[in-house]
């Protein structure tokens, strides 16, 4: 489904929706999808459940065991949106959207990262096995962290005469991450006399992430469009290509 698709979909229902909507969608179990808003990636699978002062959300993506149970801290309810806290006194935010055309009754909640497209739940969130598919672990916050495609690059050496003996004696060392399903990627390495692929599991931290091969971490920039890679010898700058 495109961005287009989403945004005229996301202003209808808001122009549909009742003046109070929390009325129809308390204690009450709703699963859908989650997506990051940027390109309409389908990142998680969710559940959720909202109470007076209480909204518990369980998916793979953005919330994670970290962010799975949410209170409420400021709402407007004029406006249908939402600010609950977790942790110390982090915030997330939300407009929150009910529609009920031909009693399909829908629900989505919007941030300006990522939005969930959600129905009513045909079980209790909290019956056994309702809750199979949740990692029960802690997930980056943002959106652009989940990453996807493949990035291209090479290897810069700080000393340009060992630049220049790198590149005539053995060729460039180039690089490729193509990122997999459930937090691996495959990295290959390629040079006149070398080629490698390997597959490794890898975790995020803030804007890093970090794999057997660059413990120190690559850094993820420009939106997640870059991977960078720095120390006192070399530069890694790898860039999406797909």
């Amino acid at each position: 489904m495109n961005s287009n698709v989403i945004s005229a979909l996301l202003f209808a229902f808001l122009f549909m929706s009742c003046s109070k909507p929390e009325e129809k969608i308390k204690s009450r179990t709703w699963e859908g999808l989650l997506y990051r808003n940027e390109d309409d990636k389908e990142l998680s699978e969710v559940k959720l459940k909202m109470s007076n002062d209480t909204l518990f959300v369980f998916a793979n993506a953005i919330f994670g065991s970290e962010r799975d149970t949410l209170f409420l801290f400021h709402k407007i309810e004029k406006d249908s949106s939402y600010s609950y806290r977790y942790g110390e006194m982090e915030t997330i935010e939300f407009v929150l959207t009910y529609t009920d055309k031909e009693k399909q009754e829908s629900l989505i909640l919007y941030n300006p990262d990522f939005y969930m497209v959600l129905a009513v739940g045909q079980f209790d969130l909290f019956q056994p096995g309702q809750l199979d598919y949740y990692w029960n672990k802690p997930v980056p916050l943002t959106a652009y962290m989940y990453l996807d495609g493949a990035y291209e690059g090479q290897i810069e050496w700080e000393n340009q005469l060992m630049d220049l003996f790198s590149d005539s004696a053995i060729g460039p060392m180039k690089f490729k991450i193509v990122f997999l399903d459930d937090f691996k990627l495959r990295f290959y390495s390629s040079a006149m006399w070398f080629n490698e692929s390997k597959i490794y599991p890898y975790t995020i931290k803030g804007d890093m992430i970090y794999f057997k091969l660059y413990p120190e971490g690559l850094s993820v920039v420009e939106h997640g469009r870059k991977l960078v890679f720095q120390d006192e010898e070399t530069n890694v700058v790898m860039r999406k290509v797909y």
